[in-house]
């Protein structure tokens, strides 16, 4: 391999080269592999509109019930 070619691409991308002996250091860069990160957002019911489109859709089909059988 061309040694000084390796170095100077690691160096102009912000790598490093690393070395058959280095190859245990290469394992303790990465992450965990069971390690997870979960990420919580709170959206709150009222504000989605969907809710308000099932609401009108209930409403709407509960009147339409109630006149069929002639109710008030």
């Amino acid at each position: 391999t061309n040694r000084g070619l390796l170095n100077e691409i690691a160096a102009v991308s912000g790598g490093r080269v690393f070395t058959p002996a280095d190859r245990d250091e290469i394992a303790n860069m990465f992450r965990h592999p069971l390690q997870k990160i979960s990420v919580r957002e709170n959206i709150e019911l009222w504000d989605h509109w969907t809710l308000l489109l099932i609401l009108f859709t209930f409403m709407m089909a509960e009147w339409v019930i109630r006149k069929r059988n002639g109710l008030p």
